[in-house]
């Protein structure tokens, strides 16, 4: 159960979010500043950066509700990326930071001419604003239903967070706050890993192997090869896509070299081939500790998600469950943020200075940029709330 400590340390870390926004505020001197950190972020801040962006809260919930029903056959899923990423460090990587543009948008224009550029912009930022609503309100139903937390007050207090920080600070600010959560979350899952492991019950790695569903490590149980094998294929080539389109260009636009741009990619490298590993031993420690989690959890529509946090919650100590809470909101802060500040970036510099203010100065479209945080921020909240209706 959630104790005073537990709201302490959340508090506190709330707390931190909203200092480092503070701490950047005078940081961004123009769009170029507050969109894509002047282009001098050091390397592995924006590989730190990038890494956790890749993953939300949906890597405890989601994630785990898959680990725990069908085993490590959903590291097809994780280490899909790793291709993606071998060719982004040796091809796409450099292309992208010598675009020499502010947003991913405006390498569209240059690309493919500024009805393409408004076309996308059109079609892009409704999505964005809505996915980044979707993904708040996800963490927010989790909470709810399982800590009998206010949602609504967590969807608010969350959403203002973020917003702040990315309002007062831009990429600086953001950036920061994703290093901050990287260490969180690979401290907490580390911790977390090696206790489940010492647990009477699981007896380290060979017990652990021993006592789960055979189905989690004979991947023929669950379907026919050559399903697995089409599925696999097509994970891979959505993980590439994914990983080397122009979407993705934003944190290479970031750095401060191409030899920068590469080395940020080891990173998320690194991170993908390896944090799986370690994420998923308490979901799967879950089949055995809490073989019936619908039983226990059935206020949760997806009881397996709740795979992850009951074995964490057994093992960790007292007093500590608030790390680990923090650690999951800071998952989805990951992605809000820095969605919310590049989706700033592409309404200012493609839709409000073409459309509206073409010679606008940089001052300006600063001082908009900075309004525009505020507003889609509000949307975000607002459709996180509208979603849990």
């Amino acid at each position: 159960m959630i104790t005073v400590f537990d709201y302490i340390i959340i508090g506190f870390y709330l707390a931190f979010m909203l200092a480092i926004g503070v701490v950047f505020r005078k940081m961004s001197k123009n769009t170029s500043d507050y969109f894509r950190a002047g282009g001098a972020m050091p390397w592995w801040l924006t590989g730190a950066s990038a890494w956790v962006f890749s993953f939300t809260a949906w890597t405890f919930t989601g994630a785990a509700s898959k680990v725990y029903e069908t085993g490590l056959l959903v590291l097809c899923v994780f280490y899909a990326t790793i291709f993606g990423l071998l060719v982004a460090i040796w091809v796409t990587c450099l292309r992208f930071r010598r675009m020499r543009v502010i947003t991913w948008m405006e390498a569209v224009r240059l690309r493919y001419g500024p009805f393409n550029e408004q076309f996308y912009t059109w079609v892009k930022l409704p999505l964005l604003l809505l996915f980044s609503g979707v993904s708040l309100n996800a963490i927010g139903v989790f909470m709810s239903a399982v800590f009998g937390l206010s949602m609504e007050s967590m969807l608010i207090v969350l959403g203002i967070v973020v917003t702040v920080v990315a309002f007062a600070g831009g990429s600086w600010a953001v950036l920061a706050s994703d290093f901050v959560q990287a260490f969180l979350i690979i401290t907490i899952t580390i911790c977390t890993a090696i206790m489940t492991l010492a647990h009477d019950k699981i007896g380290g790695v060979g017990g652990l192997l021993d006592k789960v569903p055979s189905a989690h490590l004979n991947w023929s149980e669950l379907a026919r090869p050559e399903l697995i094998f089409i599925w696999v294929l097509a994970t891979l080539w959505l993980k590439f896509s994914d990983e080397n389109n122009m979407e993705r260009a934003t944190m290479y636009l970031m750095t401060r070299s191409d030899r920068d741009a590469r080395k940020m990619v080891l990173i998320p490298l690194i991170g993908t081939l390896l944090g799986p590993l370690v994420w998923f031993i308490p979901s799967m420690a879950a089949t055995i500790l809490h073989p019936n989690l619908a039983a226990e959890y059935p206020a949760l529509k997806q009881p397996h998600e709740a795979a992850f946090l009951s074995v964490a919650m057994d093992v960790m100590p007292q007093g500590l469950l608030g790390l680990l809470l923090s650690a999951m909101l800071g998952a989805t802060v990951t992605s809000m943020d820095a969605g919310l500040n590049k989706n700033v970036g592409i309404a200012i510099r493609s839709f409000y200075k073409p459309i509206f203010k073409p010679l606008a100065s940089e001052k300006h479209l600063l001082v908009a940029g900075k309004i525009c945080t505020l507003i889609f921020g509000v949307i975000i909240i607002a459709l996180a709330l509208m979603t849990g209706l």
